[in-house]
């Protein structure tokens, strides 16, 4: 997987966390509660997701997890806070598993060789991607927070 779509999924947490404080005006307390709903969703979900890609494939768990991941980021900006502690514990156990799929896709398409090579150079653009992505989340959001979670709903669709 490149560098570019990993920095959306690395700085969700950064662009909910801003929402809901700038553009919702309530606090960071309120926030980081809505941020660790959205974590231990995720991680609650996960072996269910993967359960799932290998009983149907990765297609359809990807199309349905884009779908849904879609269609909530592009709502953030137009729902009140309460039905955002509504949708963000179902919307993020849908979260791509992201990673897995990336390295799963290099090991089917670099030859054996160069595996060990491609992987290591996945895990660096996760790296850079976890370092800039938070930071790149923030600066868009400055400029404008509906044309950010747009994007951000885009990308991860």
């Amino acid at each position: 997987m490149l560098l570019l779509p990993k920095i959306p999924i690395l700085a969700v947490n950064v662009l909910l966390t801003l929402h809901v404080v700038i553009d919702l005006r309530r606090g960071y307390a309120t926030a980081s509660m809505l941020s660790a709903l959205a974590t231990v969703s995720t991680a609650a979900a996960a072996p269910l997701l993967g359960r799932l890609t290998d009983r149907h494939g990765a297609r359809p768990i990807v199309c349905v997890c884009g779908v849904v991941s879609m269609a909530f980021w592009i709502a953030i900006p137009h729902v009140p806070f309460t039905v955002l502690l509504a949708l963000v514990a179902p919307a993020s156990a849908f979260s791509l598993p992201a990673r897995a799929l990336s390295q799963q896709s290099l090991v089917v398409l670099v030859p054996a060789n160069l595996r060990r090579t491609a992987l290591s150079l996945d895990m660096i653009f996760t790296e850079v991607a976890a370092v800039a992505g938070p930071g790149l989340g923030a600066w868009a959001m400055g400029i404008s927070t509906l044309a950010t979670l747009t994007g951000v709903g885009i990308v991860l669709g």
